[in-house]
């Protein structure tokens, strides 16, 4: 049996499920991070304190990620979606991430989660038909998904394109 270094990996789960997917992986050979954040919430009568996920519909686990694991991982609940990655493969990620959100989650500062998808902000399409093309977000629309233009032959059309597909561009949009 070969040795392998475990690294960790985001979880794409389905939306409030967050929870109840760590639950599922405990008996698994994984080390599960959910990072949550402390709110409050008003209600008809009342404000509450509530934890939600930091990443919502996301969370991270540490593995070798070999055959055997990566099907437990994903044989542990029906709400994991995939283990995210690019071309189908699962993408490693830095520890040195992990560790700096535990920071923040950990620090006495106040911290809540920002939608990286806003209207105007540059992205880049890391699936499907339009892989490798930027372009600009319009709005959001249903079920997860961005309406953006996409430069194609000088011109621009607008599609709708999963979020999951999408990643921001650091550069902000020109013009």
């Amino acid at each position: 049996m070969s040795h392998c270094e475990p690294h960790w990996y985001a979880l794409r789960v389905r939306s409030r499920h967050e929870k109840r997917v760590v639950a599922a992986l405990e008996g698994e050979d994984v080390e599960v991070f959910l990072p949550i954040y402390r709110t409050r919430r008003q209600w008809s009568d009342r404000v509450k304190a509530v934890e939600l996920p930091l990443f919502p519909g996301y969370l991270f686990v540490r593995s070798c990620l070999d055959p055997e694991s990566k099907l437990a991982i994903l044989r542990a609940s029906r709400s994991i979606v995939e283990i995210v990655g690019t071309r189908r493969r699962p993408a490693p990620i830095p520890s040195v991430e992990i560790e700096s959100i535990r920071t923040l989650i950990n620090s006495t500062a106040e911290i809540f989660p920002v939608d990286q998808f806003e209207e105007g902000r540059r992205v880049r399409v890391v699936g499907g038909p339009f892989h490798d093309v930027e372009g600009i977000v319009l709005r959001r629309g249903a079920h997860r998904t961005i309406v953006c233009t996409v430069p194609l032959l000088g011109r621009a059309v607008k599609t709708h394109l999963s979020e999951g597909n999408l990643i921001p561009v650091s550069a902000p949009p020109s013009g």
